[in-house]
C-alpha cells in the first residue's frame, strides 16, 4: 500500500511520527528516489525527508483508509 506525500516542515515531521507511533501497521517514508527509506516512528529519518516528494508505505494486508487517516491527521496527505 503505496500513498504520495510531502513532508514540509519540523512540525510536519512531528506530526507524522506522533501518529504513526500510535499506529499498530509498521510504516515507512520512502523518498521518490529510492535512496531514502525510514520507519515513519523515526524523528531523525523523517528529519532527512523535509522537502523531497515521499511515499508513504505500508504492508499490502493494512487497510487503505488507515493510511488515508494517518496522512490526514499528519497532515502530509
Amino acid at each position: 500500500m503505496v500513498m504520495d506525500i510531502n513532508i514540509k516542515s519540523t512540525s510536519d515531521v512531528e506530526r507524522l511520527n506522533a501518529v504513526a507511533s500510535k499506529t499498530p501497521d509498521v510504516l515507512w517514508v520512502h523518498s521518490n528516489d529510492g535512496m531514502i527509506m525510514v520507519d515513519a516512528r523515526s524523528l531523525l529519518g523523517l528529519f532527512a525527508l523535509i522537502g523531497k516528494p515521499c511515499k508513504l508505505v505500508a504492508e499490502d494486508s493494512t487497510d487503505y483508509k488507515i493510511l488515508a487517516r494517518v496522512a490526514r491527521k499528519a497532515g502530509v496527505a
